[in-house]
């Protein structure tokens, strides 16, 4: 859990500095990092594909 609390975080960061207004990450959030982590989760088992 560690671990997915520390890249959620870098997740959220990055989209802190993205987007430059904290208040419009809460909205963007959702579907970025859901995209981002769909990356994470596709980039690093490659066998499945």
């Amino acid at each position: 859990m560690d671990k997915d609390n520390i890249v959620r975080k870098k997740v959220w960061d990055s989209d802190v500095l993205e987007t430059g207004f904290a208040h419009r990450v809460n909205i963007l959030l959702t579907g970025r990092k859901i995209k981002k982590e769909l990356v994470l989760v596709t980039s690093s088992p490659r066998e499945n594909l």
